[in-house]
């Protein structure tokens, strides 16, 4: 009380208040806290994954597990181990299975694994650490988890996605989709390659490749880099909006066409137009559709433009019509 007397009647006034206003509102800000930390602890709960989770079941002797899908295809699923978690799912370590596409077996994929879950009711199954696809074409999938639904002949997954094959490699940042009866692949990117094989610059080294998304259907053997594509080999740089690579039954390249907007520079070159067509083999690379060359401070208008990727020179003319058509000049400053 002595303390007390000794303030100052302002003092003991703001400690009244100071008094008033922890009782009003300490309550309901510990509340708030112990709210939150609830509802943190129980939201990182619901996010774990279902694979990092421990597993708790019967084991069965039994290696291998098959169905009947919707459209009455057979399935089969490989594994080192299985473990029976209630009536339809079932853990499976180290798996390694084999599905055939067609009816008469000549194209299959083999599905590898390290664990997976698989679900006999839905006809699904959940791979994840370290899977492979290898198809019987000659090229291989790796990505971190699959899903695979085999009434729907479909996988999917929106992991990062690698492609190795004998033409190169090829990365897609956000996954694939995988419709196995049409047998068309659809990849979301962004998406890099490294393609081996063909030039546009005289070489032999790779061309870089990117793009927003990518196709490849090996039953037609066209592989469709879709927006934004570029490429690059050396001094040679092309764009577009669509590039198309067409393969013949054995494996090697056929044509590569350009659509839509197709740009070409090497050194101080730029030759511009709507259509282009590779013929590696002939080392000629044709535009078509308003094509213009941009060379020595000006521009050449006229029919095509062929390019050949060997020597590097750019030949510009019209369609041989003496009367329509003309090669046109502007020169620039």
């Amino acid at each position: 009380m002595r303390f007390i007397s000794r303030l100052g009647p302002n003092t003991i006034s703001r400690i009244k208040q100071y008094k008033e206003l922890g009782a009003k509102w300490i309550p309901p800000l510990f509340i708030a806290v112990m709210l939150i930390a609830f509802l943190t602890r129980f939201s990182n709960k619901a996010e774990t994954p279902e694979e990092n989770k421990p597993f708790e079941g019967t084991e069965v002797v039994e290696t291998q597990l098959s169905g009947i899908s919707s459209a009455n295809n057979v399935y089969t699923v490989n594994a080192d181990k299985i473990v029976q978690l209630d009536q339809n799912k079932y853990q499976l370590y180290s798996i390694r299975s084999k599905y055939y596409l067609d009816e008469n077996k000549e194209e299959y994929i083999i599905l590898i694994s390290k664990d997976g879950v698989f679900n006999s009711n839905t006809n699904t199954i959940h791979l994840y650490n370290d899977v492979e696809i290898d198809f019987s074409k000659g090229y291989r999938l790796i990505t971190e988890r699959l899903d695979i639904d085999f009434d729907k002949m479909e996988m999917h997954t929106k992991d990062k996605v690698e492609i190795n094959g004998v033409k190169g490699k090829i990365f897609a940042g956000n996954g694939l989709m995988h419709h196995m009866h049409n047998k068309n692949i659809y990849f979301y990117g962004p998406i890099t390659s490294a393609h081996y094989g063909v030039s546009i610059d005289n070489s032999s080294a790779p061309i870089d490749i990117s793009s927003n998304n990518l196709q490849i259907n090996y039953d037609t053997k066209i592989v469709d880099y879709i927006d934004n594509v570029m490429l690059k080999q050396n001094n040679a740089n092309m764009q577009c909006n669509k590039m198309s690579v067409h393969y013949l039954n054995d494996g090697s390249l056929h044509k590569i066409y350009f659509h839509d907007n197709v740009l070409i520079s090497k050194d101080d070159k730029i030759a511009k137009g709507d259509f282009a067509e590779l013929n590696s083999p002939q080392n000629l690379l044709t535009l078509t559709g308003n094509v213009a060359l941009k060379e020595n401070g000006g521009y050449i208008e006229g029919k095509k433009i062929v390019y050949n990727t060997k020597t590097g020179i750019f030949k510009i003319s019209s369609n041989g019509d003496k009367n329509k058509d003309r090669i046109k000049i502007i020169i620039t400053e």
